[in-house]
């Protein structure tokens, strides 16, 4: 799973409630998100 686009206001309201996002890959834009998962795509064939 990649998450993508977290506003500011979103990511300090999960940091207050302590929410663990170990193992979980953020990225900023959602073609930030995009280009991740296509290059992850391509390695691991």
């Amino acid at each position: 799973m990649v998450v993508t686009g977290i506003s500011p206001a979103i990511a300090q309201t999960l940091v207050t409630l302590g929410v663990n996002l170990h193992g979980i890959i953020t990225r900023g834009t959602l073609p930030h998100g995009i280009a991740y998962a296509s290059e992850r795509q391509r390695t691991t064939k």
